[in-house]
Order: C-alpha cells, then sequence, then structure tokens
C-alpha cells in the first residue's frame, strides 16, 4: 500500500491510499456518474471525472464494502476535484483497501481485519457480477 502524507501546508489529517478505481458517484436524487478515484483516506477522497459537480456540492460515493458515503466537494480542478467524508469512513472495511489494510490496534485487531476483509471480499463479489446492471 502506498500512502500519501500531508503536506505542513496541507490541511489533511489522515493518510491516503493511492487508487485508481472507478466508482459511481450520486450528484442528486436522480443523477449518478462515473468517475476515477484516485486516493481515499478515512476522511476524503480525490477523484478526476468528465463531468465535474459544483465547488461545496454535496454528493454520494458507492465505496465498494461499506456503501454509500456523503460528501462535500472542497476543490476543483480542469479534470478532478476532491471532497471530504461528512462522517469519516473505515478504511478497513474498504474493498479497495482490503489488500492493504490500514493498521488495527487492541486485542481484537485479527478478528476485526478478517471479518472486514470477508465482508470486503463479498461486497467485491456482488458488485462484480452486478456491473452490467443498470440503475433503475
Amino acid at each position: 500500500m502506498r500512502t500519501i502524507r500531508a503536506f505542513r501546508h496541507d490541511r489533511r489529517q489522515s493518510p491516503r491510499t493511492e487508487l485508481s478505481r472507478s466508482a459511481r458517484l450520486r450528484l442528486n436524487e436522480w443523477s449518478r456518474l462515473t468517475i476515477e478515484v484516485a486516493n481515499i483516506s478515512r476522511d476524503g477522497f480525490n477523484a478526476q471525472a468528465d463531468i465535474l459537480p459544483k465547488s461545496d456540492a454535496y454528493v454520494t460515493l458507492e465505496v465498494p464494502g461499506i456503501g454509500w458515503v456523503e460528501a462535500r466537494v472542497m476543490w476543483l480542478s480542469s479534470d478532478g476535484f476532491g471532497a471530504k467524508f461528512l462522517r469519516p469512513i473505515d478504511l478497513n472495511l474498504c474493498a479497495w483497501t482490503v489488500d492493504n489494510p490500514v493498521e488495527i490496534d487492541g486485542p481484537a485487531a485479527d478478528e476485526i481485519a478478517q471479518v472486514a476483509r470477508l465482508l470486503a471480499s463479498r461486497v467485491a463479489e456482488t458488485t462484480a457480477s452486478s456491473i452490467g446492471e443498470t440503475d433503475q
């Protein structure tokens, strides 16, 4: 796993994991688009997209292993954007990072990691089988 640490002048608090994963993003109740998630942390994500949301817009990202997660768009560039999750996510449940789990401390760490891998695996299987399906 490659982790990106924030620079001193950067306001990010948590390390980011580099990805290159397609994901669905809901812009509102009736509009979805496919984006490419470049990196993710417990607090947010960066993505590239052909169609960009508006700055300060509230969007919902489908995170495999976790589900739909609400976020606020914090910045835009010519081909991408960054968003902050409204509530931090547990990267140990994220199927994108399950092969490279975030370290868990405590007496139940092994059991928690094992359950997270199993859940992420099941979600990845379900997601893979529904890729060809369209939203209704």
